[in-house]
This record gives structure tokens, C-alpha cells and sequence, in this order.
């Protein structure tokens, strides 16, 4: 799965959008609302819940499933290299993330994936 080129160049506006945030309360609702301030203009949701399994597909692809709680939603789908490692990591630690997507938090939708301590 590849990113769209549009997703891309919106991905990158978000990135300088966030490349320098001062946030001063650090809990989860305060960093959950601090970045969705950031992505809502570009179009990006943002999202947080738990990784429920990961594993490979038949054509070795990265399987991950996404949990969301406040949704009671889990989204099954190929996630790129780059956010497959992150999502093994909080699965194995038992950590929540924070996950932002251009639309629902598919794989092909990922923009930035973070690690809730």
C-alpha cells in the first residue's frame, strides 16, 4: 500500500504544522486535542486506541488490527513498514496510540502514528 500523493503533500503540511509544539498540560486529551487543532484544517482525523494484533498476511504484508474505544470500532487493514514497528512496539508494551489519518485509521490513511506513554 502506498500513500496517495495528495496524502503525502498533506502529510508534510502536517508535519511542519507540529514540527514545534509547546504543549504545557501533557495529558493524553490535552496532546489528542493539540494535534486534531493542527490536522482538522488539512482534513485529518485523529485518533486513539490500542493495537489489538499485528501479524503478516499471505502476500507478507504488515497486518495490523486498530482498536477504537471511543467508537467501539476495530479497523483491519496493511500498514506500511513505518508504522507496523511502531504498532508492534505498543502492542507489546500494552501502550494506547495516537494515530492520525487522512480518513479512517487504515494503513493507506496513515499520516503519523505516536506511542501514549
Amino acid at each position: 500500500m502506498s500513500v496517495t500523493s495528495d496524502t503525502a503533500d498533506l502529510a508534510v503540511k502536517f508535519q511542519q504544522a507540529t514540527a514545534e509544539l509547546t504543549i504545557r498540560d501533557t495529558g493524553r486529551a490535552q496532546v489528542r486535542d493539540h494535534l486534531a487543532n493542527a490536522a482538522g484544517p488539512l482534513g485529518f482525523s485523529v485518533y486513539v486506541g490500542t493495537i489489538a494484533n499485528i501479524g503478516l498476511n499471505a502476500s507478507s504484508g504488515n497486518q495490523v488490527q486498530f482498536d477504537d474505544p471511543a467508537t467501539n470500532t476495530g479497523y483491519v487493514s496493511e500498514w506500511p513498514q513505518w508504522a507496523f514497528g511502531l504498532a508492534q512496539a505498543a502492542l507489546l508494551a500494552g501502550k494506547e496510540v495516537l494515530l492520525v489519518a487522512n480518513g479512517d485509521p487504515f494503513g493507506a490513511n496513515l499520516v503519523d502514528v505516536l506511542i501514549l506513554a
